[in-house]
């Protein structure tokens, strides 16, 4: 038997095309007006950003958002918040959306792995994963405001790793790659895969999306999937002893559930009340984003 698809599902990408090419249009114009009006008339086309990379950093996060949603990784809020990471990031840099979606899809999947199992133990567990706009702000927002301060110091594009030549560019790509390479789902030798995965696609990003005759002037840039496993092994590390120390952990008796409070007929488990799991994600990406440049930076070939 033929299942007739809906007619209005069949109507959504004409409706994602229809908000995205004007919402990148209007950007694009904008940033053209703001360029003429800042150099009284002369217009410099390093500080206009090409329609293409305005349409590619609006049409994309609305599509893998929808996606999101779909499969219950985002939840409205986080989802809201979602596109604003996704645009900041792609307008940015390719290689920094290729980070954030590897990472995406890679910490869903690890969320969702065993879910039956983690229904019955976590007291907060949510079907399919799904991300609030805490959440998202948690795990994304260091990354997002380096990427910022990307923009605003180099400007948007692709740069390679060079430590010497473009050392400001470089500090901040590092920064966002251990941000994204900051995941501590099933342990240290998992953490540190999905960072290699994440660095992968980085490197990936670099070497079809930079010009090869400023590449083939650049370092090596294979470092970066070290880097990214580095990145999964340290953020693993440090959320488990901020975890461990700080985040309280509790067993109900009564459910014999794990709950972050204590309360009448919780047994303590491990711990202190200073931070909840949002506040750990956040730190421990904060210190992965500090940490993996100054490593990067002393052992890059």
């Amino acid at each position: 038997m033929d299942v007739k698809r809906p007619k209005s599902a069949a109507l959504i990408p004409l409706l994602i095309f229809s908000v995205a090419i004007p919402m990148s249009m209007l950007m694009w114009l904008g940033n053209l007006a703001f360029s003429v009006f800042a150099h009284g008339g002369y217009t410099d086309d390093r500080n206009v950003i090409p329609p293409t990379r305005w349409l590619m950093s609006t049409l994309t996060p609305i599509v893998i958002v929808g996606l999101g949603m779909r499969k219950k990784s985002l939840d409205k809020s986080g989802a809201f918040l979602a596109l604003f990471v996704g645009f900041v990031l792609t307008v940015s840099s390719y290689a920094f959306f290729a980070c954030l979606f590897t990472f995406f899809v890679t910490s869903s999947k690890a969320t969702k792995f065993r879910s039956a199992a983690k229904r019955k133990f976590e007291a907060d567990f949510k079907e399919g994963g799904q991300r609030n706009w805490l959440q998202v702000l948690c795990n994304s927002g260091i990354a997002t405001f380096l990427a910022l301060l990307y923009i605003l110091d180099v400007g948007c594009g692709e740069r390679p790793i060079d430590f010497v030549k473009d050392y400001r560019a470089t500090w901040l790509g590092i920064g966002i790659l251990g941000t994204n390479g900051a995941v501590s789902v099933l342990g240290l030798a998992f953490s540190a895969a999905g960072g290699a995965v994440v660095g992968a696609a980085y490197y990936l990003a670099v070497l079809y999306t930079v010009d090869p005759h400023v590449l083939a002037g650049s370092p090596p840039q294979w470092p970066l999937v070290a880097g990214g496993a580095f990145a999964g092994l340290a953020g693993s590390l440090a959320d488990s002893l901020l975890g461990a120390t700080l985040q309280y952990s509790g067993l109900d008796e009564r459910t014999g559930c794990i709950v972050e409070f204590p309360g009448k007929g919780v047994r303590h488990i491990s711990g202190m009340t200073v931070l909840d799991n949002h506040s750990v994600n956040l730190l421990s990406s904060i210190a992965t984003a500090l940490l993996l440049p100054r490593v990067a930076n002393a052992f890059w070939p």
